[in-house]
Order: C-alpha cells, then structure tokens, then sequence
C-alpha cells in the first residue's frame, strides 16, 4: 500500500497551478488549522482532572518567571579558559569540574563562550 504524502503535491504543475498552487508552508497552515477546528476535548474522570490541574499549578508556581532572578538560577562554579586552549583540554575540564559550559578568557578579561565546547571535543575525539 503507497501513502500518500501529507503535504507535497503530486499533481503536475499546470493542474497544481489551477488548484490554487499551495506550497508545502501553506498546505502545513491548512492542515494544522484543521486539525485544530475538529479537535475534541476528550473526556476525562473528574479525579484526573483535578489531578492534573493540582500538577499544572504547582509548576507555574515552581516556575513564576516574574518572581525568579538570574542570580536564582545562575551557576557560581564557574570554568574559565584561555584562548588558546584546546577543545579537548576544556572538555576534559568540563567533565572534572562536573560544568556544562566555559567562559573564554584572554589576559583576565572575558573574550566569550564557546558554543557546543563537549561536542566538538568528542568530534575530534572520532
């Protein structure tokens, strides 16, 4: 059994043309707002319910963006590095200071943070 695609069209261009000639961005728009317009809240049990409004309250609150600073979820175990330090020297770093990012640093002043420092290591790792 062939499916049929979602959101290509396998009309050929004139009678695609003549239909409107939806690209794929369009096609995706249509469907997704389709979906939303059909889509029926499915009954739920009363205890789940309240279940799952107690869990849905309880994260806004542990998570009241209005209320927490940055210094809440900063990191004081901070790595620093020299330019001139290896990717694998700073991953290696990393893992023994148990951190998930360095901050480059060239004659004391902070020259900025590598993006995907562990990853790029492993690369060159094989």
């Amino acid at each position: 059994m062939l499916l049929r695609p979602l959101l290509s069209s396998t009309e050929n261009y004139e009678r695609w043309n003549r239909n409107g000639g939806k690209d794929a961005a369009a096609r995706a728009s249509e469907i997704s707002q389709r979906t939303l317009d059909e889509y029926e809240e499915p009954e739920l049990d009363q205890e789940l319910k309240d279940e799952l409004k107690a869990y849905v309250d309880r994260r806004r609150t542990e998570l009241a963006t209005e209320m927490t600073t940055v210094g809440d979820v900063m990191t004081r175990n901070l790595l620093t590095v020299e330019q001139e330090t290896t990717l694998i020297e700073a991953a290696s770093a990393m893992t023994g200071r148990q951190v998930g990012a360095v901050l480059v640093v060239s004659g004391g002043r902070l020259t900025g943070h590598p993006h995907r420092t562990r990853r790029a290591a492993r690369g060159r790792l094989g």
